[in-house]
């Protein structure tokens, strides 16, 4: 009875929105039945969309809350997100996600559609305050406006632990015929079953799924923070290649230096990035006086 209750009510929603198939359950499913990552063949085939990972959902969360913390993520007293947000979260996941090949448009921009859907669906969070919570308090950041400091969203292994203590029940339950919105709600808020039965032995699936995801995200974790060094260094380098370029325009300004003291001047500040630094804040009608003893040695 309750078999064909969700499927009914999944057929009316893939009858609405035909191009919104985007199933957390199948991927929590298809990761704990085969965590080696293999190609799975679901009983309800899906149309050409990216079916997103735990691994993935974690890194674009990280990536959001980097932006939104860092002020890059919408402007101040104003809805919505900046323009650009989908090519800087590509760029982010593909430096924490190499060879994931996730888009802009149309995986990232699909996939903050269904979070933002199911932020709103639920955005009274008093009716949520018994429930175990996994994801709601990033989306509430992200989604609700709040970009203060982001202090109370959870970090990657804090959604682990969470997603540890829930109660994810097995394939008779969970399955790719299941209910696509209760479990998506269960996966985001935690099941309201916790809160009024004993919780039920975990499966060896669910066991499975989440030693998978620990040791995923263990590995990601080290992985965010490394490309988060390449990734500054990497914009540092760019600042310094486009201040290196302008150094000769610069000093064809300065009528007193002579084309080969300008030519000496120009590789002697480009190759040092501290020297490069040091030129651009000296005040314009100092400049001449600064690359001449430059090229002295008296500096």
């Amino acid at each position: 009875m309750a078999g064909d209750l969700a499927e009914r009510r999944l057929e009316r929603r893939l009858d609405s929105h035909p191009d919104e198939v985007d199933d957390i359950g199948e991927n929590m499913v298809n990761m704990a039945s085969n965590p080696s990552g293999e190609s799975y063949n679901p009983k309800r085939p899906v149309k050409n969309k990216h079916q997103w990972s735990a691994i993935e959902d974690v890194a674009l969360i990280e990536a959001l809350m980097q932006l939104n913390n860092a002020g890059d993520l919408r402007n101040k007293n104003e809805k919505g997100f900046r323009p650009g947000h989908g090519l800087k979260l590509q760029q982010m996941l593909e430096v924490s996600l190499p060879g994931y090949g996730i888009k802009a448009k149309p995986h990232i921009e699909s996939r903050l559609r269904t979070f933002q859907k199911l932020h709103n669906t639920h955005g009274d969070a008093e009716q949520f305050r018994y429930k175990s919570l996994t994801y709601y308090e990033e989306l509430s950041i992200i989604f609700g406006g709040d970009r203060a400091s982001g202090k109370d969203a959870q970090v990657p292994a804090d959604i682990v632990e969470e997603l540890d203590k829930v109660a994810v029940e097995n394939d008779e339950s969970i399955g790719v015929d299941g209910d696509y919105a209760s479990y998506a709600e269960d996966f985001i808020f935690g099941s309201s079953e916790e809160n009024s039965k004993p919780k039920r032995r975990k499966t060896e699936s669910t066991k499975d799924l989440s030693r998978v995801i620990r040791e995923a995200t263990t590995i990601l974790g080290e992985e965010l923070n490394n490309a988060s060094n390449r990734l500054s260094k990497a914009l540092e380098y760019d600042e310094g290649t486009d201040k290196r370029m302008k150094i000769n325009e610069v000093l064809t300004k300065l009528p007193g230096l002579s084309m080969l003291e300008r030519h000496k001047a120009t590789r002697k500040i480009g190759c040092d990035r501290e020297t490069t630094d040091i030129f651009f804040t000296i005040p314009d009608d100092e400049k001449e006086v600064f690359v001449k003893a430059l090229l002295n040695g008296d500096i």
